[in-house]
């Protein structure tokens, strides 16, 4: 490697400038399993989160390139996610529920992540620690423009809890948004070996490792 990181080949096939937040948002989408509401309608798609909020160069453009993985071969913008007004009533109706709390959490971290703030604050006084909370935690700093906090709260979860796969794939993907290959890959291979083989990401993220590969070798 020359260090050059930032430049065209490792993202020829991957991702086009500001769609790594769009690319995060849909990962996120995909990690919560069914994306159907509580009547089993599909739930409305996010409002697109703008690349560069940190400060940095990303277009702001909310897509997903053409071909990616994750759209299926078609542009557009990130997957339907869930809706949160039905986990909002969970919570409300279970307010000492942690895994209501992470549901909503979940809903929350990209469409509203000032909200998520105070949810994910009484997920960790219920559960004291918790590896997943945390990483959530460290998602909602970035979702709200401070990436070099999150980096920080996700790395410590893995100093702690090495293989806890929400960190070791949202990790990967704050990497990428840094256009850090080493560290996406480094994060994203653990992932593979330590998740189930029926985990929704899995194919996906092994998809984006071969991707990676194939643009390494034409540096």
């Amino acid at each position: 490697m020359d260090g050059e990181q930032t430049t065209g080949s490792f993202w020829k096939g991957l991702l086009l400038g500001g769609a790594a937040m769009a690319l995060l948002a849909a990962a996120l989408w995909g990690a919560l399993g069914d994306t159907r509401n509580e009547e089993g309608s599909p739930s409305s798609a996010p409002p697109a989160m703008a690349a560069g909020s940190d400060g940095g160069s990303g277009t702001g453009t909310g897509a997903l390139p053409e071909g990616h993985p994750e759209v299926g071969g078609q542009s557009g913008t990130a997957p339907p996610g869930p809706d949160p007004a039905p986990l909002r009533a969970r919570v409300d109706a279970a307010p000492d529920d942690p895994e209501a709390r992470l549901a909503l959490v979940k809903a929350l971290v990209l469409r509203a992540p000032d909200e998520a703030v105070a949810h994910v604050d009484k997920l960790l006084a219920l559960r004291p620690g918790d590896a997943v909370g945390r990483t959530y935690q460290g998602l909602i700093a970035a979702a709200r423009g401070d990436t070099a906090g999150g980096v920080r709260q996700i790395d410590a979860v893995l100093a702690s809890s090495p293989d806890t796969p929400d960190a070791l794939f949202f990790r990967g993907m704050l990497a990428m948004q840094e256009s850090d290959r080493e560290t996406l890959v480094r994060h994203w291979k653990r992932y593979t070996e330590v998740v189930p083989p029926d985990d929704p990401r899995l194919e996906k993220v092994r998809r984006s490792l071969a991707m990676i590969e194939r643009a390494r070798k034409g540096d």
